[in-house]
């Protein structure tokens, strides 16, 4: 049936409003509906159907893609459908231009979305399992720095075409905001050194998550690196976290890397200890030293150091090569040397002031 019967039959639809009558108002609204019902269709077909074809194949790529692509297919499926559903309308030409434009931003972000989804893809299939394969922890920290720093890449190309299709200069736009951006660098100076710091963390790695380090004067366990801050676990139990312009430019000590922990320390020993006892005293360090687990005997040493002002001094010093256990060994050495001194007699010496009166 023809239009013009349509309206001949049904004489309401031949009634102007805006322009337009209500048949062509009508055939707008069921393009439509029509195109939103295709999408929910497509968007049921690889969902329900689709991905049970992928699912019985040998790779995991297709599921990802499917995955990934079927929510972008669909709006880009009901852009097309919304261009087209004006068709049957007479609009201004003014109408039509604005609504142009307005599709062209829809099909944009839709071409964005389907950007962003092709490389959560590719990052979820080449990347993360290349970061999960690395024994060091850094490289799956970096994955989200990457990811979002990609995204926001595609996102600012999406809004300068988008700028473009509507008529403004984009090298002016973007000269206006080289200047801006002058002005934002010289306020946001510390945010752009912890970003540099953040990367010369990544490519130097002096440091991976769960490492022990000690950054400037602060220790702990690194608990996450971010774009912004490092993140230490004290051995308090707080969280502290550091900016990462300051981690670059501090001295860092990694204890995890060391095979070895040195500890070294002095014991102070009283006067009137005997020539024979600080002997003994140092074999009683000796045996210590070489009956304890997890401390290695070739790097022990021990020497009467010094004379100090209420003491005499022995300065003591080996290695922990458990490092896991290093507090447990610290322990038990110190344990065993204090028990070994009480048997023998040896005294440990307090701080004394001898005051001499004169009448």
């Amino acid at each position: 049936m023809s239009d013009l019967s349509l309206a001949m039959q049904y004489p309401i639809l031949s009634q102007t409003y805006f322009g337009n009558t209500l048949l062509q108002f009508a055939y707008f609204f069921l393009i439509l509906l029509g195109t939103v019902i295709g999408a929910k269709i497509l968007y049921f077909i690889m969902k329900k159907y689709l991905q049970g074809f992928t699912a019985k194949t040998e790779t995991d790529l297709d599921d990802l893609l499917v995955n990934a692509l079927e929510k972008p297919v669909v709006f880009l499926l009901f852009i097309f459908g919304l261009s087209i559903s004006v068709s049957p309308l007479t609009l201004d030409a003014g109408v039509l231009v604005t609504f142009g434009n307005f599709i062209g931003v829809l099909f944009t972000l839709g071409l964005a979305w389907v950007v962003v989804a092709l490389m959560d893809v590719g990052i979820e299939k080449f990347i993360v399992p290349f970061t999960r394969r690395s024994k060091s922890k850094l490289d799956d920290q970096l994955v989200p720095i990457v990811k979002n720093g990609l995204k926001s890449i595609v996102i600012i190309l999406a809004l300068l075409t988008i700028v473009s299709n509507f008529g403004y200069d984009v090298t002016a736009v973007l000269g206006g905001l080289g200047i801006a951006g002058i002005a934002i660098a010289m306020a946001a100076q510390d945010t752009i050194g912890n970003i540099l710091g953040s990367l010369a963390i990544f490519s130097d790695r002096p440091f991976e998550v769960e490492d022990s380090v000690r950054i400037g004067s602060d220790l702990g366990i690194v608990e996450e690196v971010g774009l912004r801050s490092t993140r230490i676990r004290t051995l308090d139990g707080t969280l502290l976290t550091i900016p990462n312009s300051s981690v670059a430019k501090s001295a860092i000590e990694n204890f995890s890397k060391s095979d070895k922990r040195r500890v070294r320390f002095k014991l102070a020993l009283e006067y009137d200890t005997s020539s024979k006892k600080l002997d003994k005293a140092k074999e009683i360090l000796r045996s210590t030293i070489n009956e304890t687990r997890g401390v290695d005997p070739e790097t022990f040493s021990a020497h009467f150091s010094d004379f100090g002002d209420s003491s005499i001094s022995l300065m003591l010093t080996y290695y922990i090569a458990e490092t896991s256990r290093l507090l447990d060994i610290q322990d038990e050495v110190n344990t065993k040397i204090k028990e070994r001194f009480e048997k023998a007699k040896i005294g440990f010496a307090y701080p004394a002031r001898t005051l001499y009166v004169k009448d």
